[in-house]
C-alpha cells in the first residue's frame, strides 16, 4: 500500500492541478480522429514521475487524466480511454532514464516491441518507414552524454510508439498511404513535445524553488518541503 508524507501530499496536489489545467488546453487536433486533440497535458504528464518517481507518478497522471477528461469536452469513448496508456510509458522512460542499465534496457525492449507489432501489421507491413522514428528513445537511452531535450525526447517518441501501436490495431489501421503522409507531421510535432517537455520539466524546477524559498519559508515558517525532490532532479538533470 503506498503512504505519502506532507511533502509529498504537497507536490502530489501541485502536479494534479496542474495537469488538470493543462489538459483542458488544447493545442493542436489528433489527425484521423474526429474529437481528439492533443492538449498541454503532454507537456506535463512526464513530471510527477521524474519527481516522485515512476509508481507515484503514474498514480497521479491517471487521477489527474481522468479528472481532465471529465472536465474537458473529450467524448469519453474506446479512443480517449485508450489515450490513457501511452502517457504511462512516457512517464516511465523519463522518470528512469538513464538511471541504471537495466531501466535502459527495458525501455529499449519495451519500444522494440511496439516497431515489430507494427510492422507485423498488415498495413504496418507497408509503412514500415514510419517505425523507424521509434529508434530514437533506444539511441538517447545509450548516449554517453545525458540532458534534459534528449530525456524529452526519448520520452515522446516512446510515448509515440506506444500510441500508434495501440492506433492501428485498436482504431484505425486506414492505409499505409495515412501513415506515410504523416512522417513529416509527426517530426514537427514531437519536436515541440520534446522541446514543451524539457521547459516544463526546467520551469517546474523553478517554481518548486520559488515555492520552496518563498511562500513556505517566509510566510508559513517551514523548512522547504521540496528540497528533497530538487535535489534529486539537480542530480539527474
Amino acid at each position: 500500500m503506498l503512504k505519502f508524507n506532507d511533502k509529498e501530499l504537497a507536490l502530489i496536489l501541485f502536479f494534479i492541478a496542474l495537469s488538470i489545467l493543462a489538459s483542458n488546453i488544447s493545442i493542436s487536433k489528433v489527425w484521423g480522429s474526429s474529437g481528439q486533440t492533443f492538449t498541454l497535458f503532454e507537456f506535463f504528464a512526464p513530471l510527477p514521475a521524474a519527481f516522485l518517481g515512476p509508481i507515484q507518478g503514474i498514480i497521479i497522471l491517471l487521477v489527474a487524466k481522468i479528472f481532465g477528461t471529465f472536465f474537458s469536452s473529450a467524448p469519453l469513448d474506446l479512443v480517449t480511454l485508450l489515450r490513457f496508456i501511452p502517457p504511462i510509458f512516457a512517464a516511465y522512460f523519463f522518470a528512469t532514464f538513464q538511471q541504471s542499465k537495466k531501466n535502459n534496457i527495458l525501455n529499449s525492449l519495451i519500444v522494440l516491441s511496439c516497431i515489430f507489432l507494427f510492422v507485423l501489421h498488415p498495413v504496418g507491413q507497408q509503412a514500415w518507414l514510419f517505425s523507424l522514428y521509434w529508434f530514437i528513445p533506444i539511441i538517447v537511452s545509450f548516449l554517453p552524454i545525458s540532458n534534459v531535450f534528449f530525456r524529452a525526447l526519448g520520452s515522446t517518441f516512446s510515448q509515440h510508439a506506444i500510441g500508434s501501436v495501440i492506433w492501428i490495431y485498436f482504431v484505425s489501421s486506414a492505409n499505409p498511404e495515412f501513415w506515410l503522409a504523416l512522417i513529416p507531421i509527426v517530426a514537427i510535432e514531437r519536436l515541440i513535445f520534446a522541446s514543451g517537455m524539457a521547459i516544463s520539466y526546467l520551469g517546474a524546477l523553478k517554481l518548486l524553488s520559488i515555492l520552496n524559498n518563498f511562500i513556505f519559508l517566509r510566510y508559513f515558517k517551514k523548512q522547504p518541503i521540496f528540497v528533497p525532490y530538487l535535489e534529486k532532479q539537480k542530480r539527474n538533470k
